[in-house]
């Protein structure tokens, strides 16, 4: 099975949670967002962030259709037993891998 980019669905307990999009996010679909400090609107998760809040179900820059949605973004969250695939980069050792990044 050919894995998509981005962190893919697989199976398990998830809820989608409507956010707010900062007006400067760059984040892509099915990649890591967190929540900035100020405003709490969704931004790129960095690879040295400590906290995940989800995964964008779509770009930055695509809000959802409708008024009422406008810098908003659907975000996968998570639960105990959720299940994701990703890519990873061949050569890389298994304990260069850490929760929530990927190469």
């Amino acid at each position: 099975m050919a894995a998509g980019n981005g962190f893919q669905y697989i199976s398990g307990p998830a809820k989608f949670i409507l956010s707010t999009t900062s007006s400067n996010a760059t984040f892509k679909a099915f990649n890591p967002v967190s929540r900035s400090s100020v405003g709490r609107t969704l931004i790129e998760t960095k690879s040295s962030s400590t906290v995940l809040y989800g995964i964008a179900m779509q770009d930055a820059s695509a809000s959802l259709p409708g008024a009422a949605y406008t810098g908003k973004a659907l975000v996968l969250v998570p639960l105990a037993s959720t299940v994701f695939s990703v890519k990873v980069q061949t050569g890389v050792a298994a304990s260069a891998l850490s929760v929530g990044q990927a190469y």
